[in-house]
């Protein structure tokens, strides 16, 4: 007896995980722990497939194209719900065409600046912006990335003029941080920390909502008198729009599998991930996405951000 394709069991084949970056990294090194993890108990191959470009839309379009049956998953970060804010067209709409998988993991941020910039504090940043507008600069190595955003948002609310110095990576970014040349950067904490806890950089706030332990010493930019400012570098899983819930619940099932093994945790966490509170979290994901695009796509507004 033929049975149709949606009726058959999940994975009756190959399955691919797309990166919408170039291979390298900590999202990449995130998708390979999830295929390796996934082949083991599927007993099919799961295979990491990059296809960097556009601000991760490339990738992404590619998602929203493939089969709704569940063996093309998407990994997506912040740029997948700020990319519509910034774009005239775009090949998907990031909401509607897409069904929430899981979110895995967040990398907080910290903002850093150079010792012989003399702020020790937010509130002493702020005052050296005021008395000179426009005098500061600060560093970001993406467009509308958790740092670029962070930034400005920061900009916005506290009132001040610091301009916006663009960079191609981390690396020459780090260097003209630590130089002074640049000297504020919200920069993700596995870029940052070691160089805050040599001394090499000042920490003087981070984005979380509560301190962290990597630095318990530096408040938060709640704390600092800014509230509800939360930002992070965050991945999640997503799936074309219509595939099976049966699908979907057994790819989180097995995402959530992984992530709870402490070995697995403990790569992602070496890599500077910390991995989010564990459970099926579908319908949290989807609403966080929502809340993401009303925020990032005012500040964007707002800072008159063009691509």
């Amino acid at each position: 007896m033929l049975f149709p394709v949606g009726a058959q069991e999940f994975p009756s084949r190959p399955s691919r995980i797309i990166v919408p970056n170039a291979a390298g990294g900590p999202t990449d090194g995130m998708a390979r722990l999830l295929a390796e993890g996934l082949s083991k108990r599927w007993a099919h191959p799961v295979v990491v497939e990059n296809r960097a470009g556009g601000n991760m839309i490339i990738g992404t379009a590619a998602v929203a194209q493939a089969p709704a049956d569940g063996h093309t998953i998407g990994l997506v970060g912040m740029p997948h719900i700020v990319n519509p804010a910034l774009q005239e067209k775009m090949p998907y709409r990031a909401l509607e065409d897409f069904s929430p998988v899981i979110h895995l993991a967040h990398i907080p941020l910290v903002v850093a600046v150079s010792p012989s910039l003399g702020a020790d504090s937010i509130a002493a940043l702020v005052r050296m912006a005021k008395e000179k507008p426009g005098a500061l600069n600060y560093s970001s190595t993406s467009q509308a990335g958790a740092g670029h955003l962070a930034a400005e948002m920061f900009r916005l609310r506290a009132g001040i003029q610091i301009g916006l110095v663009s960079y191609s990576g981390a690396a020459p970014a780090m260097v003209d941080l630590l130089a002074g040349r640049v000297p504020i950067m919200f920069g993700a904490l596995n870029a940052v920390e070691s160089q805050i806890k040599s001394g090499a950089l000042r920490g003087i706030a981070v984005t979380t909502d509560r301190r962290i332990a990597a630095l318990p010493e530096v408040p938060t930019m709640i704390e600092a008198g800014f509230p509800g400012f939360t930002v992070s570098a965050w991945l999640g899983l997503v799936v074309r729009a219509g595939t099976p819930e049966a699908t979907i619940a057994k790819i989180n099932e097995g995402v959530v599998a992984i992530l709870q093994s402490g070995d697995d945790r403990a790569k992602l966490q070496a890599q500077g991930w910390t991995v989010l509170p564990i459970g099926p979290g579908r319908q949290e994901f989807g609403e966080f996405l929502r809340s993401e695009q009303v925020k990032w796509s005012a500040v964007i507004r707002e800072a008159g951000i063009k691509p």
